[in-house]
């Protein structure tokens, strides 16, 4: 009796191996479909591509490489297509683990060209796992950036970071603690660059991403918290998005900035209309469309127009300092297209849908009294007791600036140039390629 359980446990055991050792089997088989189809589907991208995939698959472990084409992949000179090549090199680990389906190793280095040896240049790598549920995790570290043209001299402190892939949603983190250039008379120090990219629809590009620099270090200035963040949300059938500048502290020629900051947002954006047009782009490059691909991009692009949409700078503000007088700056600039049901049966006219609305004000004495005299009589701002304020309005084809009426004809020329540039191309008569990419 004792030796049957012995044997039932050992039975069951080896089936469980068998299982095992047969399903990491499989998915070693997989992967390489998978790495196969990946390369296939970069064939026809404009921006980066994929070539001379070569893959040695074993039974549970696997190894090879490939090239990646960062650039204009679709351009008709072939020349201009390649801003960067790199060699990737990579070994697979298929043997299932409850954390992972498999593990890998990479290396990426910069080459010369398709076939040329590798260069001293940029080079990074890494290990991770592709997890049960599919999701790539991957650190990532680099050796240090060490390069010299003509009189100018680079280095690159190394990088360290990692990257989460899953099917729809990327999250990228990458930092060096010091980036310095000198040369030709100049120099340039940053401390503590990063970058970090939360995007959960990889289709439209809703997520949110930000670069930041600790402390900047030039001739003639210096600077502390220097950022740029983008957040950009889907919110019913619209996109909305918001770009944040900002500036901690900065010195020069006398003057400092402080808690200096830029907020430009984009809103009321047609979601299907953005959608279709991201689809359009991603097949090819403009100069590559087909009649019909044409024709669905000036439907998409009137929808976006007939939809409306605002878009400026929602804030402006900041500190300015000259060592003994300090001034409080705060403005805002917003241009609006209001929506136009009738536009799929008319030509578009700016001057009837568009509105827009700003102003500036500066608080404080870093202006002195002559300077501020010479402003208000050009008619740039109006004078306050606090200091200086600038405004504008537009509607309805009326211009006014500091509470006057301007006369609005070259304002109204240019709409109208405007207008006829996007007319010509929503009907047909410019060419997409040339007449307005040029314009």
């Amino acid at each position: 009796m004792e030796s049957k359980k012995i044997l039932g446990i050992a039975g069951s055991v080896g089936a469980g191996l068998v299982i095992w050792i047969g399903a990491s089997l499989y998915a070693a088989k997989n992967t390489e479909s998978e790495i196969k189809a990946m390369v296939e589907k970069t064939a026809t991208e404009c921006d980066a591509r994929i070539t001379n995939l070569q893959h040695e698959q074993g039974l549970i472990a696997s190894a090879g490489q490939f090239l990646v084409h960062i650039g204009d992949e679709c351009n008709a000179d072939p020349s201009q297509r390649d801003w960067l090549v790199a060699q990737v090199d990579y070994t697979i680990n298929n043997l299932i683990l409850p954390d992972a389906i498999s593990r890998f190793n990479w290396s990426l280095k910069q080459v010369s060209s398709d076939i040329g040896e590798i260069e001293p240049g940029i080079q990074f790598e890494g290990s991770g796992k592709v997890s049960l549920t599919k999701k790539i995790y991957s650190d990532i570290k680099s050796s240090e950036i060490v390069s010299s043209y003509d009189d100018q001299n680079l280095r690159i402190e190394p990088f360290i970071g990692d990257v989460e892939w899953d099917m729809n949603s990327v999250v990228f983190n990458l930092k060096t603690p010091r980036l310095v250039s000198r040369g030709d008379g100049s120099a340039i120090e940053l401390q503590g660059v990063g970058v970090q990219v939360d995007i959960q629809n990889r289709q439209i590009g809703t997520g949110k991403s930000s670069f930041a620099i600790d402390k900047m270090s030039t001739n003639t200035a210096t600077a502390e918290g220097l950022s740029f963040s983008g957040e950009t949300v889907e919110n019913a059938d619209r996109l909305e998005a918001k770009l944040t500048y900002g500036l901690r502290h900065s010195e020069s020629f006398g003057y400092s900035v402080n808690d200096l900051l830029m907020e430009v947002a984009v809103k009321g954006l047609h979601a299907e209309s953005i959608k279709k047009l991201v689809e359009i782009t991603n097949q090819s490059s403009f100069q590559d469309l087909t009649a019909e691909q044409q024709n669905q991009y000036r439907t998409a692009l009137k929808q976006l127009i007939a939809q409306g949409m605002s878009m400026g700078i929602s804030k402006l503000s900041g500190t300015l300092n000259n060592g003994s007088e300090t001034s409080i700056v705060d403005g805002n600039l917003m241009i609006n297209i209001h929506p136009d049901s009738n536009l799929n049966q008319q030509k578009i006219q700016l001057a009837k849908v568009l509105e827009s609305s700003g102003q500036l004000i500066v608080n404080g004495k870093v202006i002195d009294p002559v300077q501020k005299q010479q402003i208000v009589q050009m008619g740039f701002a109006t004078a306050t007791p606090e200091g200086l304020k600038a405004n504008y309005e537009y509607s309805a084809g009326i211009l006014k600036t500091n509470g006057r009426i301007i006369d609005a004809e070259y304002l109204t020329e240019g709409l109208d140039k405007i207008d006829n540039q996007i007319n010509d191309f929503l009907s047909g008569t410019a060419n997409i390629n040339q007449d307005i990419l040029e314009n």
